[in-house]
C-alpha cells in the first residue's frame, strides 16, 4: 500500500496579535513530534495548527479505533506484543483504515520514492509500521488520504533531504488577515531563499497558498450550487407572487358588491386600493415570520433532521461515505435571510398592486348594477 505522508505535526509558536509577521527558524517547531519518546510531554499552552488532537478525540463514525492516549498518540497500541523489534507507530485516517480493513495493532508496509542526494536518482523505500489508532477530522477526503507519524520516523522513511515539507499557519481572523498574511509570508520566504519566485502583485503564488486555493474546485462547485439555489428560490417567490395575484383577483371579483357599497358610502379609490394591499401585506407578514423562523431552525438542525428522517424512512439521505464531510454543514447568514424576506415583500406588493388597483378603480354604479 503506497501512501503519501505529508510532514508530521506543525505548530505555530510565535505570532503577532492576529497574523504572522515574520518567518524564521524559530517560528515553526517540530520539537514535540521529533523528540525522543522519553522526553516528549503533552502540549499544554500551545495550540495545534492542524487540530490534530481534536481529530484524535473525535468519536468514530465508521468503526475506527482511537488511540489509547491522545496526548501520546504514537505510543505502541495496548496489547501490542511484537515477536521481534517493535515497529514504529502511526495514526491512520478513519476512512483510510476502513478502506484497508485496518484496526489498532495492524501492521502495514508503506512504500515511497526517495531521491538519492549523491546520484540524484529515485529509488523505492519501504518501512513497516504498526497502527496505534485512527483519527477523524470531519473531512472524509483528508481522513481517506492521510497518515501521521513521528517526525523522526518520517525522516528515516523519506530521507534527511529536507527538515520539513509543509508548514501550516492558522490565523485568528482569516477573513480579515489572510491576504496580508499571505503577502508577508511570500516576501519573508523569498528573502530567506525558501521559495523560488519573487512575489509580484496580481500573481497567484504556487508555494504559499490559502486553504481556498487548495479547495478551489470544491468551492467553485459549491458556489455554482448556491447560484442555482438562488435561481430556484427566485422562481418559488415568483410563483408565490402569482398565487397572491390569483387570490386577490378572485377576492375582488367575489367582493364586487361590497366594494361598490364602500365606494357609495364615501370610500375613496385610494382607500379601497390600500385595503386590498393590506390583505397582501398581512399575508406577507405571517408567511415571512413563519418561513424565516422555520427556515433558520431547519438550517441549524439540518444534520439532526436528516439523521431522524433516515432512521424513520430507513433510507440514507446524506451518505457520509460519499461526501466530503461526515455531517451536513450549515451557515445561517442574517443578511441573506433579510434579503430573501425583503424580496418576498417586494414580489407580494408588485403582484398585489394590480388587483388592488382594479378594485380601487371600480365605479359604484358598475359594481351595484346587477345587485
Amino acid at each position: 500500500m503506497a501512501v503519501g505522508c505529508p510532514s508530521a505535526i506543525c505548530r505555530v509558536v510565535r505570532r503577532s496579535s492576529s497574523r504572522l509577521r515574520a518567518v524564521s527558524s524559530t517560528v515553526v517547531t517540530m520539537a514535540w513530534a521529533s523528540a525522543p519518546q522519553s522526553e516528549r510531554k503533552p502540549p499544554v499552552t500551545l495550540r495545534w495548527t492542524t487540530e490534530f488532537r481534536s481529530a484524535l478525540v473525535q468519536e468514530p463514525l465508521f468503526g475506527g479505533a482511537p488511540v489509547a492516549d491522545p496526548d501520546r498518540p504514537f505510543d505502541p497500541p495496548p496489547g501490542y506484543r511484537p515477536s521481534g523489534r517493535p515497529l514504529p507507530s502511526v495514526v491512520v485516517g478513519e476512512q483510510l483504515a476502513e478502506a484497508w480493513h485496518l484496526t489498532r495493532g495492524s501492521e502495514i508496509n508503506l512504500i515511497t520514492a526517495v531521491r538519492d542526494p549523491a546520484t540524484r536518482e529515485y529509488a523505492g523505500n519501504n518501512m513497516r509500521f504498526v497502527v496505534a489508532g485512527t483519527f477523524r477530522s470531519s473531512d472524509n477526503e483528508l481522513d481517506g488520504q492521510r497518515i501521521y507519524m513521528e517526525r523522526g520516523e518520517l525522516r528515516s522513511f523519506i530521507g534527511p533531504a529536507r527538515s520539513f515539507s509543509q508548514v501550516l499557519v492558522k490565523l485568528k481572523d482569516y477573513r480579515r488577515d489572510h491576504a496580508a498574511a499571505q503577502t508577508d509570508l511570500e516576501r519573508k520566504l523569498y528573502d530567506a531563499g525558501l521559495i523560488r519566485r519573487e512575489p509580484v502583485p496580481g500573481f497567484t503564488p504556487n508555494e504559499v497558498k490559502t486553504w481556498e486555493d487548495f479547495r478551489r474546485i470544491v468551492l467553485g462547485a459549491i458556489e455554482n450550487e448556491r447560484v442555482l439555489m438562488a435561481i430556484m428560490l427566485s422562481l418559488v417567490i415568483v410563483v408565490a407572487g402569482f398565487t397572491v395575484f390569483a387570490i386577490l383577483s378572485m377576492m375582488v371579483t367575489e367582493k364586487r358588491r361590497d366594494v361598490g357599497i364602500l365606494s357609495a358610502l364615501g370610500a375613496t379609490p385610494g382607500g379601497v386600493t390600500v385595503l386590498f394591499l393590506m390583505i397582501a401585506f398581512w399575508d406577507w407578514i405571517l408567511g415571512a415570520i413563519a418561513g424565516a423562523v422555520l427556515g433558520t431552525w431547519g438550517a441549524i438542525e439540518i444534520d439532526a433532521i436528516e439523521r431522524w428522517l433516515s432512521r424513520v424512512l430507513h433510507v440514507q439521505i446524506f451518505d457520509r461515505r460519499v461526501y466530503l464531510f461526515d455531517h451536513i454543514p450549515s451557515v445561517v447568514d442574517p443578511l441573506a435571510i433579510a434579503l430573501i424576506v425583503l424580496g418576498a415583500f417586494l414580489c407580494v406588493i408588485v403582484f398585489a398592486a394590480i388587483p388592488a388597483w382594479k378594485a380601487g378603480r371600480l365605479h359604484p354604479l358598475d359594481a351595484l348594477r346587477y345587485e
